[in-house]
């Protein structure tokens, strides 16, 4: 019995230094980076016609789902309001309005894996991204003493793995959580 366990052990271990991208030997496996892309639009209307433009020059932040935290209890908070049926309309308003502006604030002070800017056709770009984790994608920006948030959530990424996720100014900053999806 103590045999089998002993083989065990070291079947284990060998698997464990696998997953980890480590040889038995020692040397490392170069695990190849993941990346993520996409478009950042708003829908709008003008000269009465309705139509999907880029946001352009927007900075983009990549955040580790474990950096975000503080905006994640921020977007909660929202929603938390937005959802109590006894809570007065424009007290959840406000309560989202001060959260959004928060969140203006706090971006850009989170530590991020990565940031970058829209281009003119506002499409962003994120290479040499660590695989087997989930992101947050977030671009912040005031336009007219508006505060706008734009988020988007990853899935777990795959070594190698290019990912699309095209984000609106239109969607709710709110609905991008880890454990809503």
């Amino acid at each position: 019995m103590r045999a089998v366990a002993g083989w065990l052990s070291c079947l284990l271990a060998l698997s464990e230094a696998a997953w980890c991208g480590e040889r038995a030997t020692g040397q490392t496996i170069a695990v190849p980076p993941a990346a993520i892309e996409g478009r950042i639009t708003v829908i709008m209307t003008v000269n009465r016609t309705r139509g999907t433009y880029p946001v352009r020059n927007l900075t983009v932040y990549l955040f580790k789902l474990e950096e975000s935290r503080p905006l994640q209890e921020l977007q909660r908070k929202c929603r938390g309001a937005l959802a109590q049926p006894r809570l007065v309309a424009i007290s959840a308003y406000n309560t989202c309005r001060k959260c959004l502006a928060e969140a203006v604030e706090l971006v850009p002070r989170l530590s991020s894996a990565a940031t970058t800017r829209t281009n003119h056709e506002g499409f962003y770009r994120f290479d040499n991204v660590s695989p087997a984790r989930r992101y947050q994608v977030v671009g912040v920006k005031v336009e007219e003493e508006e505060h706008i948030v734009i988020v988007g959530l990853t899935p777990k990424l795959r070594p190698g793995q290019r990912v699309t996720l095209d984000l609106s100014e239109n969607e709710p900053w709110t609905d991008a959580i880890p454990g809503r999806d």
